[in-house]
C-alpha cells in the first residue's frame, strides 16, 4: 500500500513538471550575406525568400583638408534586407578606419505566436562597436512589421556618471548599445516572449562589468525597463578584497548578512537599482547578499575575472 501511494505521488509530481511552462534558450540562425535564404516565417506552410545584402566595401583615399600630400581612407558599404521582394531596409554607410559590419539572425522570441523573428544589426567592425542600426522584424501573411529596437535601448534610463568614469561616453551608467560579442551572442531569445540582451555597466568603484537584462515582447515590440536589473557574467575587477566587505541581506536595506574578511574572494551574481542607486549581488561561502556601489571600493582592480 505504501509503495502504491508513493508511486501515485511520483506520477502526480512528474505530471506537474510536464505541464509547467519552461523558458529555454531558442537556437538562432545567422543568415549568409548576398544569397537568398528560404525559410518559413509566419507558420502558413509557405516558405519566404529572405535576402540579406552586404556589399564589399568601397575604399577611397581622401586628402586631409589642410595637409598637402597626406590622405586617409574611407570605407563605404551598402547593407540591406528584403523579404519576398519587399525592401525592409537599405542604406550605405561610410566611415574611416574600417567598414561597418552587418548581421542578420532568425530566432523565435515567442513560440506561441507561430512567427519567426529576424534581427538586423549594423555596427562597427572594430571590436566593441556601437550599434548604428538594430531592428526587430516579423513577417505575417505578406505584412512586414519593423520594431525599431535600437530606439528602445537608447531610451533606457540609468544614473548619470562622471566623464572620467564614462568609458562609453554616453553619460549614463548602463550602456545597452555596444556590440560586446556580436549580435548572435548579444541577443538570446527565450521563447516565452522575452529576450536576454547584453549590456555594459560602468561605475566609479568597480570600473565596469558585463551583464544581461531582459526585454519583454509587448504588442509586437520588445520593451525594456528603466533602471533595469540583470545578471552579471563578467567583471572588470577582481573579486579579491583589499579590505573587509560588508554584505547586506537585501539591496538598499541595512540588515547585515556577513562581513567578508580582507584577501578573500567574492563572486559577482547580479545587479539592480534601488532608489536609482546601484547594488551588486555577491556570494561568499555559499551565502548570497548585496553590496552597495560604495562597498565595491573593497575590491582589488587587478584585472582578474571572478564573475
Amino acid at each position: 500500500m505504501k509503495r502504491y501511494v508513493i508511486s501515485l505521488l511520483l506520477c502526480a509530481f512528474l505530471t506537474v513538471l510536464l505541464i509547467m511552462p519552461v523558458s529555454a534558450k531558442k537556437a538562432s540562425t545567422t543568415l549568409s550575406a548576398n544569397k537568398e535564404t528560404t525559410m518559413q516565417l509566419d507558420g502558413t506552410g509557405a516558405e519566404e525568400k529572405i535576402k540579406f545584402i552586404a556589399s564589399e566595401p568601397v575604399i577611397n583615399e581622401v586628402p586631409y583638408p589642410d595637409i598637402e600630400g597626406l590622405t586617409y581612407k574611407t570605407y563605404t558599404r551598402t547593407v540591406g534586407l528584403e523579404i519576398n521582394g519587399q525592401n525592409v531596409f537599405s542604406k550605405s554607410y561610410t566611415q574611416e578606419y574600417s567598414a561597418v559590419k552587418a548581421e542578420v539572425i532568425v530566432t523565435d522570441v515567442n513560440t506561441k505566436d507561430k512567427l519567426k523573428d529576424l534581427f538586423f544589426a549594423v555596427y562597427d567592425e572594430l571590436w566593441v562597436g556601437t550599434y548604428q542600426k538594430l531592428i526587430h522584424v516579423t513577417y505575417n501573411h505578406g505584412t512586414v512589421s519593423v520594431d525599431p529596437m535600437l530606439n528602445e535601448l537608447q531610451k533606457i534610463k540609468s544614473p548619470k556618471i562622471k566623464k572620467e568614469y564614462d568609458v562609453s561616453h554616453r553619460g549614463y551608467m548602463v550602456n545597452p548599445i555596444e556590440s560586446i560579442t556580436g549580435l548572435s551572442k548579444d541577443l538570446t531569445a527565450l521563447g516565452d516572449g522575452t529576450v536576454k540582451w547584453n549590456v555594459c555597466v560602468f561605475n566609479k568603484e568597480a570600473n565596469y562589468f558585463h551583464g544581461t537584462i531582459v526585454l519583454k515582447l509587448k504588442s509586437g515590440k520588445l520593451k525594456a525597463s528603466n533602471y533595469p536589473s540583470g545578471n552579471i557574467y563578467q567583471a572588470g575587477v577582481s573579486g579579491r578584497l583589499k579590505k573587509s566587505l560588508t554584505v547586506y541581506k537585501k539591496a538598499g536595506k541595512s540588515k547585515k548578512l556577513m562581513i567578508v574578511p580582507r584577501r578573500k574572494v567574492v563572486n559577482f551574481k547580479a545587479f539592480k537599482f534601488v532608489n536609482k542607486k546601484l547594488y551588486v549581488q555577491v556570494t561568499y561561502q555559499k551565502k548570497t547578499g548585496w553590496v552597495s556601489e560604495k562597498g565595491l571600493k573593497s575590491l582589488s582592480a587587478d584585472g582578474t575575472l571572478h564573475a
